[in-house]
């Protein structure tokens, strides 16, 4: 019985941490998906962040030096709509991966009774 324990032990560590994680990173998202609106972007950091979550190559200047001029498809209000999204993606995300952790820590409790329970009649 002692290698169940050890591996009981680990096992909820294991979720104990995760799940600190998971709850970290939805609010984080939350928050920050809630704040992004009010910041300003300087157009350096505008088209920074424009191409790089440019999927369809459609930036222009992203290669040069000249920061100013980089992506001016992009503006600044898409760029912020392209973040809230990403943030809120990820809070949904944090919250499935939770709902999952949870389900998995609720069958562990259950296998580790069964275990418990468990004996072999030898004859």
């Amino acid at each position: 019985m002692h290698i169940y324990s050890n591996l009981s032990r680990c096992f909820y560590r294991f979720h104990i941490f995760f799940f600190n994680k998971k709850v970290a990173i939805f609010s984080t998202s939350l928050i920050f998906s809630l704040e992004v609106s009010p910041v300003r972007l300087s157009a350096e950091k505008r088209g920074n962040i424009a191409c790089s979550i440019d999927a369809g190559a459609s930036c222009t200047n992203c290669f040069d030096d000249l920061d100013e001029n980089r992506c001016p498809e992009w503006s600044e209000g898409e760029v912020k709509k392209v973040i809230q999204t990403e943030l809120k993606l990820s809070a949904t995300m944090a919250a499935i991966f939770f709902i999952y952790g949870s389900s998995a820590l609720r069958f562990g409790f259950t296998l580790r009774s069964h275990i418990m329970k468990y004996q072999i009649d030898y004859v």
